[in-house]
């Protein structure tokens, strides 16, 4: 199999890249210090070597392919040969598996495309989870993968507020980029495309991987190095080191996986040399057929990026209408069901998901993402609440006790005093088993504060930022981590936020030298 595989790509002695669109000299030039740039190189050179925790497959047996696959065959039976004229598959006869030995088989899914008509075009998706404790990704050793970290899109709007606030008078726009089909960019070596094979039995067909496939585990970390690399170009450059100009400021690059983000301020001809920047950086680091046209967008002041969409004119963010609607019809769909599968929406794509019952809990979360989806402040929102928190409106000093809670309002000269009753003594005697905790009381002010005052604030503010103060760092560390298996804690968020989301407040705990914020 593999020397077959190194003659549908050409790899010859005197040039064993398996995609000939990688330049590997080039990259080792460009990138010296980069941090991933012997991978690259590597990958280049002989492609991805992967290594695997048995020394050879043992799931040989061809799985039934999934539900979605089978239904609209013609689709991803168009993609696959569509792959196999771009380098991608390698497609053979099945009674090939007669005389290839270690050879693992994995089943086919799909999934459909936004807008997109199924029965004309879908999208084949590898599944090499399956089966479980023997599939490919199991046997994935992925201490050998690149550990690429992704930044939050928060950065994009501390990018944002940053250009407004440095270029007063200057508009601020914005540009996303797209890879062509990133993924098939980057070939699996010769000696390891064995763990990446599928059948069709309808056409009697041997399927096999070239490129590291939608499915894989490894497919994203290492695709990463190489976005990660298109990022550190950009932001390496400026308009005076790749035209004559005066401008020395570095561009600002933003990657999630094969989309990069620019926002600019539009000033002279940087907008123009920060694209041509992008261009040039995706050509030098995944080849010529890199760039997406398609998906390139303009510059303006008004784009969906990553879901949100962004406005720099109103340093804004939202989501789209017809996001809610379809995530509240989603969420709907579950809470009318008696029982739902893992994912709702895999149960087209994999049959072995079996349904199971939503504990009390999940039910309650589920109400109480409706709750935000319909009330809450989806549209408009500010930025400087999506990124870095501006300076608090609200100072509340709280403080509790095993007898009871007390909340200060100075600013207001108001209070409130809580005295605990006979039954909550008992709990907290008992905090250990019973989950009443310190901690757990700390938090408790919060939400009753938000209850009490919340109205109220709404009247003298708009989206204030209220900061609830308290000696305790570990309660303030344990109240913003939002993660506890005690059922008090669970709760109090539910409550704390709802009330949020009526009052468009955000709301955070904080100590002397301590700050952190949620809402």
């Amino acid at each position: 199999l593999a020397d077959i595989v190194r003659l549908r790509r050409g790899e010859t002695p005197d040039d064993c890249r398996p995609y000939k669109g990688l330049n590997p000299t080039l990259l080792a030039q460009l990138l010296p210090c980069y941090a991933f740039v012997d991978l690259l190189v590597s990958i280049a050179r002989q492609g991805i070597l992967p290594v695997w925790t048995a020394a050879n497959p043992t799931a040989r047996r061809s799985p039934r392919n999934h539900k979605l696959a089978q239904q609209y065959l013609p689709a991803p039976l168009k993609s696959i040969r569509r792959g196999q004229v771009d380098g991608t598959y390698l497609i053979v006869d099945v009674k090939m598996l007669e005389h290839w030995d270690n050879i693992q088989c994995s089943p086919f899914g799909a999934v459909e495309k936004k807008g997109i008509d199924p029965h004309i075009e879908i999208r084949p998706i590898h599944d090499l989870s399956y089966p479980v404790e023997t599939s490919t990704n199991d046997r994935f050793y992925t201490d050998c993968a690149p550990d690429i970290i992704y930044t939050g899109v928060m950065i994009l709007a501390s990018r944002i507020e940053r250009a407004a606030r440095d270029n007063p008078g200057t508009v601020i726009k914005l540009l996303k980029g797209d890879v062509k089909t990133a993924f098939r960019h980057l070939m699996v070596h010769a000696e390891h495309v064995r763990w990446l094979r599928a059948t069709i039995p309808e056409g009697n067909t041997l399927v096999i991987d070239l490129a590291v496939p939608f499915g894989w585990s490894g497919s994203l970390v290492f695709y990463g190095a190489f976005g990660r690399a298109i990022k550190t170009l950009v932001s390496s450059n400026s308009p005076a080191t790749i035209f004559d100009s005066e401008d020395e400021e570095p561009f600002f690059g933003f990657e999630w996986v094969d989309d990069h983000v620019l926002v600019e301020p539009d000033r002279a001809d940087r907008l123009e040399i920060a694209e041509a920047t992008l261009r040039l950086s995706l050509l030098a680091v995944l080849g010529p057929t890199s760039i997406n046209d398609s998906k390139f967008s303009s510059w303006c002041t008004k784009l969906q990026v990553l879901g949100p969409i962004w406005n720099t004119t109103n340093l804004t963010v939202s989501m789209p209408r017809e996001n809610v609607t379809k995530w509240l019809d989603r969420v709907m769909q579950i809470l009318v069901c008696a029982t739902v599968t893992k994912n709702q929406q895999l149960h087209t794509v994999c049959s072995r998901l079996k349904t199971a019952r939503l504990s009390d809990a999940s039910w309650r979360d589920l109400e109480w993402f409706r709750y935000i989806l319909i009330y809450g402040h989806l549209k408009e929102l500010p930025l400087h609440f999506f990124g870095a928190l501006p300076c608090p409106d609200i100072h509340l000093n709280m403080d509790a006790s095993n007898t009871g809670l007390a909340v200060l309002y100075p600013s207001t000269v108001k209070f409130i005093q809580l005295t605990f009753d006979a039954e909550e003594k008992l709990l907290i005697q008992d905090a250990e088993t019973s989950g009443f905790t310190i901690n757990v009381r700390e938090h408790f002010r919060m939400a009753l504060a938000a209850l009490c005052w919340g109205e109220q604030v709404q009247i003298h503010f708009i989206m204030p930022h209220v900061v609830c103060w308290r000696d305790n760092a570990t309660a303030v560390t344990w109240i913003n981590s939002l993660q506890s298996k005690i059922h008090f804690h669970r709760n109090q968020p539910r409550h704390q936020y709802y009330s949020s989301c009526f009052q468009h407040s955000t709301v955070g705990a904080a100590s002397p030298g301590f700050l952190e914020s949620h809402g």
